[in-house]
């Protein structure tokens, strides 16, 4: 099948779901850094930054863009981990997560310009090393 003319629907979508990242990790690094952690609005945050990676997650694998979804299922495992307590979003976990994020933009931008995504595998192991998430594979 001819994905092409789902090309422009793809990238407006991983954009939009870029913006709810960042918006989230901004939201949650001022929170950590004020020390107001109103559980309500952290795990609500951290809700929606899961729902966005799967997003961008679903869109990418039915592109085929594999990296692009493999490096959003471990951030969608990140955030989970955070929201359950298994895992402290400090600042080097802030710091790796937007440089997912970055990785996530540059490839759309390439695939926008060359139709290819960007290889990011070496990124992705070691986010999943420096986080401890145990993901494989890009879900079902």
């Amino acid at each position: 099948m001819d994905l092409s003319k789902f090309k422009a629907i793809f990238i407006s979508e991983v954009e939009d779901q870029l913006q709810k990242l960042n918006t989230g990790v901004l939201l949650l690094e001022k929170l950590n850094n004020k020390g107001e952690i109103d559980t309500k609005t952290v795990k609500d945050t951290y809700n929606e930054m899961m729902r966005a990676s799967h997003t961008i997650k679903g869109s990418s694998a039915s592109m085929g863009f594999v990296k692009m979804a493999f490096l959003t299922h471990i951030l969608e495992d990140v955030f989970d981990a955070a929201r359950n307590n298994r895992l402290k979003l400090n600042e080097k976990m802030v710091n790796l997560v937007f440089k997912s994020i970055d990785n996530i933009e540059n490839s759309l931008n390439n695939i926008k310009e060359n139709d290819e995504e960007l290889d990011f595998d070496n990124f992705s192991k070691k986010l999943k090393k420096e986080t401890g998430v145990q993901t494989e594979g890009i879900g079902k």
